[in-house]
């Protein structure tokens, strides 16, 4: 018997998610049903599913649980808490236009500005080397060297409730090595995001990001958080800026920039569409189900 299951399409400069209400609907993801689901071939397509459940406790409004195309949780995502907000206004299951989640990494407050635009509180920069966590041994302003085809790369390390790779310059070294050394658990035990920055102006960046278990992303936001941080404490920027991602702009703002606190993450959320998909026992049982080649992604 197939159970149907309502969704909706959301995304933020590009950084798409499937949206699902676990609150007035019943059912259980497979690490298997969430790459299914998240195939853009053979299922809906996204580069996460964002799932809303009750709170764990009085002081907060919902829980969210977030799962990378591959079919990893996520600890957190900056642009699909963003959509979050809308997604749960939309469902009628709040009328607030401010409200405050929980997720694996923590707490965070969520604004919506408008029908088609939200904030949402990063929280605090983590330059500690546990908090990524690396085996590397740090030389300063969370700076970091690794050895790449016989050259000296530097790149900058930080923690957003995940783990951010930042690197200004590719210094000659090509990126396909430069994600593959990164994916080295060895040096990185809970692997990386990275991030390819370009400083515009001390008001603006542009930047590139491949997201550990989701591939090449047209935004994300956790590491655009993750590099205005680096930028700031770097000097390479103010505490305000725009930042250029091939989806679109986002805004960040450091409102604590001695503590690298308060980081305010702000852009525009579309709804793409809506529908609803079945859920069967092939979806959940891997061995009677067929395998699925590769998640081929159009972004990527």
């Amino acid at each position: 018997m197939k159970n149907f299951i309502k969704f909706t399409k959301m995304h933020g400069q590009g950084n798409d998610f499937v949206m699902l209400d676990r609150i007035s609907q019943n059912f259980n993801l497979t690490s298997y049903s969430v790459k299914k689901i998240a195939h853009r071939k053979f299922g809906v397509g996204c580069d996460q599913i964002i799932i809303t459940e009750a709170p764990l406790s009085g002081d907060t409004d919902f829980f969210c649980r977030i799962f990378n195309s591959d079919g990893s949780e996520a600890k957190q995502c900056g642009n699909g808490l963003r959509c979050f907000i809308h997604f749960v206004r939309d469902c009628g299951l709040t009328t607030k236009k401010k409200i405050i989640v929980d997720t694996i990494s923590g707490r965070y407050t969520i604004h919506a500005k408008d029908a088609y635009s939200s904030s949402v509180n990063m929280g605090t920069a983590n330059f500690a080397p546990e908090s990524i966590p690396t085996n590397l041994t740090e030389s300063s302003n969370a700076e970091y060297k690794i050895n790449i085809e016989d050259s000296e790369l530097t790149v900058y390390l930080v923690s957003m409730g995940n783990p951010h790779c930042i690197i200004f310059d590719k210094q000659g070294v090509s990126v396909d090595n430069i994600l593959e050394k990164l994916k080295d658990i060895s040096l990185f035990p809970e692997g990386l995001n990275v991030s390819f920055v370009k400083v515009l102006s001390e008001h603006s960046i542009s930047m590139e990001t491949f997201e550990r278990g989701a591939g090449a992303t047209l935004a994300c936001g956790s590491a655009v958080s993750a590099a205005a941080s680096i930028c700031l404490l770097t000097k390479k920027t103010k505490s305000s800026i725009s930042v250029e991602v091939p989806g679109g702009k986002l805004k960040v703002k450091v409102n604590d920039p001695i503590n690298f606190a308060k980081i305010i993450l702000s852009g525009t959320v579309s709804r793409a569409f809506g529908g609803q998909f079945a859920l069967n026992k092939n979806t959940f049982n891997k061995k009677r189900a067929r395998k699925f080649p590769r998640n081929d992604k159009q972004n990527t």
